[in-house]
């Protein structure tokens, strides 16, 4: 209960007004309120090869014809398990009191694991692929100058902005082949 307590915490911790986003996207919203925004696209899971445990990855499909959008959540399920987990061990040695306190807690946390699966998918990061590079004086016009720089493991220049956005680079510097939006900032997840 307190990790879920403390993730919540730190989610909603980190979202700051600054961080840049795409499509009004916020940070931790549902899969599911993403949906009923835009009912006309659709989600396809793919799996990401070096992905934390709980994070959740999809395509979005039929949202920009220019190009290829990445979401990323984090699946709540395993924190509740683990909730459930815990408040039932407290459950065993609590008192009436605290015991009707517990049940009722853990009746609440079961009834959230029977919702739908896209309810229970926090977003924290979107990357967008177009399918033609963009010329980087575009993202500087729209973004400013770059916070910092860094190279990519395959040399490849990065530029970062502290609102979140990560400009990724073709080996001239000059194209952008790719973009991220972390939404909770310099932070990050």
């Amino acid at each position: 209960m307190k990790k879920f307590l403390c993730l919540l915490t730190l989610l909603a911790a980190s979202m700051t007004a600054s961080a840049e986003t795409y499509l009004d996207l916020k940070n931790y919203e549902t899969a599911e309120e993403i949906l009923k925004r835009y009912p006309n696209s659709k989600f396809k899971k793919i799996d990401i090869v070096n992905s934390q445990d709980g994070e959740q990855s999809y395509e979005w499909e039929d949202i920009d014809p220019r190009g290829i959008v990445l979401l990323s959540f984090i699946d709540a399920k395993p924190i509740i398990f683990t909730s459930i987990q815990n408040l039932r061990k407290q459950l065993a040695s609590a008192n009436p009191r605290e015991k009707n306190l517990l049940s009722t807690r853990i009746t609440n946390f079961e009834k959230k694991l029977s919702q739908h699966e896209y309810s229970l998918l926090h977003l924290y990061s979107i990357k967008y692929v177009p399918m033609e590079p963009i010329d980087i004086e575009i993202i500087v016009k729209k973004y400013g100058k770059p916070d910092s720089e860094d190279i990519t493991r395959s040399f490849t220049p990065v530029f970062i902005w502290k609102n979140g956005v990560k400009a990724f680079a073709d080996p001239n510097g000059k194209k952008i082949v790719g973009i991220s939006y972390d939404l909770g900032g310099e932070d990050g997840r």
